[in-house]
């Protein structure tokens, strides 16, 4: 342990990001400091979760998952829906996957206040969990594969 930590408690965030980093989750992305904002923004989300907060996790997983997407295709960072298909096309996602991420993204699309205000949905506790689950997923079927 560090000597400027001896005796201080960690962080919900700082334990939640090394629990992270011990999943390996982003031991694939050569980018040290996208891997760390990646872990940053997918820890948060998992804190977000947990406290019912459903709105800020669901846009986090989301950034997470459009992120890392773009880094594994070396895709159009600004175009999700292209970001998706490029990814099943390539077979870096699943078919199952490639729909939650397309249900996820309609969903991340709340961030604008008047597309929650005219949407027929709600964000529940659902939703996130949809959302951190299939963030899983993705992650996990990237960790093997060689970019």
């Amino acid at each position: 342990m560090a000597k400027w930590n001896i005796g201080k408690p960690l962080s919900d965030i700082t334990k939640e990001k090394m629990r992270i980093g011990r999943k390996r989750l982003f031991g694939w992305i050569k980018d040290e400091n996208l891997a760390k904002l990646l872990i940053r923004d997918f820890a948060t989300g998992n804190i977000c979760l947990k406290a019912g907060l459903n709105k800020p996790s669901i846009v986090l997983y989301s950034g997470v998952l459009e992120a890392v997407l773009a880094y594994a295709t070396k895709g159009d960072r600004d175009n999700f829906v292209t970001l998706i298909e490029e990814s099943y096309k390539k077979k870096l996602i699943t078919e199952s996957n490639r729909n939650k991420l397309n249900v996820i993204r309609d969903f991340r699309n709340y961030v604008h206040i008047n597309r929650e205000l005219l949407g027929d949905f709600t964000l529940t506790d659902g939703v996130a969990q949809l959302a951190q689950e299939t963030c899983q997923s993705v992650l996990k079927g990237l960790v093997n594969y060689k970019i």
